[in-house]
């Protein structure tokens, strides 16, 4: 305990001393040093967990100016970036290696030579990644979590932290909520829209949703929905792919104070309500959910035939579990079948937890055959589900995400491991005592790639089934995508010889959702489609296209579309029954 507030001590910025000493805790101070004698992968955890975002912050930046925790964590980051030295030195020699390869020697001994470089350097860089992994082990491992929103001025002070070496954790619980939503495929758009039955892994209804509350939680919802719910249109073909059609309406009763910053940022979405014959229609409307305009404009009855999930994220649990009840008995009063309806409703305390499932198994299982119901009302975002051991210490998604990585990197080659390139992304951030905000945007946008990827995963595992009925050997098919020699290339079709038509047009149509999917997302982060350059200073990306227009480059962008798909299907696990 300390007589003293961390977040009211107020030190000069470059200052460099013992903080823990002015907070009057030289016990903790003790307690780290010896956690440093430890050989079993000592790891040290220090919360800024309170409300007040604000103070957090501050906490968080007169922490870092302390000798102990800072010493620890730059013995750990050096350790890591000597890890880094060694494999770019090995991946330089190898290319250096390669160009003093004789031009006037025959083609078969130039490409053994070339593959004995590369398993040589592949065998080194293993050798240096497990040297570094036993070296860390022994080092104090430190991680700083603070709760705040992740949003621009917060992603600063992960940035500010690079530059002392120490690993900041924002914890923005609202994330994590709608997080929670994408580790599970049972709350996937894709299970409230028509597959086609013609056109294997397409969609042939329209996503229909509505997000009632656009705080934080609702405006991530909407990130959700516009990434997860991308599929490719029932009508299209190789030469002639569009995302299949698209509606969201979020209300909110100060949209007119929330949507100009929201919209703002990301210019390649056309947030109007005047969409008519598009796809895409987005409305950001100021609205109160409790007033008569609600059902006269938003939720009429002929929105009730079609609309398919609904996020509630209300500040008041029980103005949210009522809210989701009355619109649950509306849509019922026009249409019988509820299976292709979600309703997704925060949980913001705990204590309301159990009443809220009481009520939400009421309308769930109380209509038609109930034993068969699929849940309409579903709860998410519960604190105790965000602040968990598994998704704050664990960090399974970032662990998820890793796993995807270099599963796709065993697949599909490259030298890079998921840490490496961190080391390398933040090495290069480090320039003349400022971080280099490009270098940390690629950074976030591969990493949070890798991401989507893992939890997006499922949704096209789901399809893929779908589409090949029950009675295909998965395990032949997914040996097929992971062989080694698995794929040819037809002109601008990519085919697997060991697959029937049938199973070629769906890895296709996999690739085309997948590009879709990667479309949205970089949308989202704010980035438009360029002729020929990508740049993340102005935030063009020369792939942002539909998928017919990756045939204009030399190189061949489809492939990175196809091994997702290869590494999403690799991941499918035995049915063991």
């Amino acid at each position: 305990m300390s007589d003293t507030k961390l977040s009211e001590i107020d030190l000069p910025e470059n200052y460099q001393g013992d903080v823990l000493k002015i907070l009057g805790l030289g016990r903790v101070k003790h307690l780290i040093n010896e956690l440093k004698s430890l050989e079993n992968s000592p790891k040290l955890h220090i919360f800024l967990l309170s409300d007040n975002e604000d103070e957090n912050i501050r906490s968080l930046a007169t922490l870092t100016k302390d000798t102990t925790i800072r010493t620890v964590a730059n013995e750990y980051f050096t350790i890591a970036n000597s890890e880094l030295s060694t494999i770019n030195a090995a991946i330089s020699n190898a290319k250096n290696m390669k160009k003093e390869i004789p031009s006037e020697i025959d083609a078969a001994t130039k490409s053994r030579l070339k593959k004995d470089i590369d398993s040589n350097l592949e065998k080194t860089i293993k050798e240096a990644e497990e040297k570094s992994r036993l070296e860390l082990a022994k080092c104090l491992e430190t991680t700083i979590y603070c709760h705040a929103r992740l949003s621009g001025p917060n992603r600063v002070v992960e940035d500010l932290a690079i530059r002392k070496s120490i690993t900041i954790k924002i914890v923005d619980s609202s994330h994590i909520a709608v997080d929670l939503l994408k580790k599970k495929i049972e709350y996937h758009p894709v299970n409230v829209v028509e597959c086609s039955k013609t056109n294997p892994t397409t969609v042939s209804s329209l996503l229909d949703s509505m997000i009632i509350g656009f705080g934080e939680v609702g405006r991530d919802s909407f990130r959700f929905l516009y990434e997860f719910g991308a599929f490719l249109w029932e009508r299209s073909t190789y030469s002639s792919s569009c995302r299949s059609p698209f509606r969201c309406t979020a209300i909110d009763i100060k949209m007119n104070c929330l949507k100009g910053t929201f919209s703002g940022i990301m210019p390649a979405i056309n947030f109007t309500s005047d969409q008519e014959g598009h796809n895409v229609r987005i409305d950001l409307a100021q609205a109160d959910y409790q007033d008569s305009v609600f059902f006269e404009k938003y939720l009429t009855a002929e929105r009730a035939k079609t609309l398919n999930y609904v996020v509630i994220a209300l500040p008041d649990d029980d103005k949210s579990i009522a809210l989701a009840s009355t619109i649950f008995t509306f849509v019922r009063r026009y249409r019988q079948d509820m299976s292709m309806l979600k309703i997704m409703v925060r949980v913001n305390k705990d204590e309301n937890l159990d009443m809220m499932q009481k009520i939400a198994n009421h309308f769930n299982y109380g209509y038609g055959s109930y034993t068969d119901n699929v849940p309409v009302i579903n709860l998410f975002g519960c604190p105790r589900d965000i602040y968990s051991y598994d998704m704050i210490i664990d960090d399974s998604l970032k662990m998820e995400s890793i796993c995807y990585y270099d599963q796709y990197r065993k697949l599909n080659g490259g030298f890079e491991s998921w840490h490496v390139r961190r080391y390398r992304l933040v090495n290069a951030a480090k320039k003349e005592g400022v971080a280099d905000l490009d270098k940390l945007r690629e950074l976030r946008r591969k990493e949070t790639q890798d991401t989507a990827n893992a939890l997006h995963a499922a949704t096209k595992i789901f399809l893929l089934k779908k589409a090949l009925g029950e009675t295909t050997d998965i395990e032949s098919f997914k040996k097929i995508c992971i062989s080694e020699n698995r794929q040819n290339r037809y002109g601008n079709y990519i085919y697997y010889d060991g697959m029937t038509h049938l199973e070629n047009k769906i890895m296709q149509r996999l690739a085309m959702l997948e590009h879709i999917r990667w479309n949205a997302s970089h949308e989202l982060l704010g980035y438009t489609g360029s002729e020929n350059d990508t740049d993340e200073r102005q935030r063009i990306h020369s792939c942002l296209r539909n998928w017919e227009g990756l045939d204009a480059f030399t190189d061949d962008y489809k492939q990175y579309d196809f091994a997702v798909v290869e590494t999403s299907v690799s991941q499918i696990q035995p049915n063991l029954n």
